[in-house]
């Protein structure tokens, strides 16, 4: 019963353990997308705002949904872009498809 318990305890340290690194790297969402060609991380500097460096208001909502945020820039040090913003829409970033077809069956 002993052994159980400790190698039980042993297996779930050792887990946590090995997946530290990997949660300490995606602290933030979006972090990861920096690698991705399709994506450009720019570092916030002081005094910018959401519309000093997106004026589009379309462009702006596009970038803030990408980030998950809704905040004031100055609580970020960095913030995600796509590179092809003139071309996107917020659809366009959704991870699900613009149109589910209908199964006739009840999902829920």
């Amino acid at each position: 019963m002993k052994f159980t318990l400790l190698s039980i305890s042993l297996l779930a340290l050792l887990g946590m353990t090995l997946s530290l690194p990997a949660q300490a790297n995606s602290k933030y969402y979006g972090a990861h997308l920096c690698g991705y060609s399709g994506f450009k991380c720019i570092q916030v500097k002081r005094g910018d705002t959401w519309a000093k460096l997106f004026p589009d208001k379309r462009k702006r909502e596009i970038v803030k949904r990408l980030n998950r945020t809704n905040v004031a820039l100055r609580h970020r040090s960095w913030i995600i872009v796509p590179t092809n913003l003139d071309s996107i829409n917020h659809m366009d970033m959704s991870p699900f498809p613009d149109r589910i077809e209908a199964t006739g069956k009840r999902t829920i």
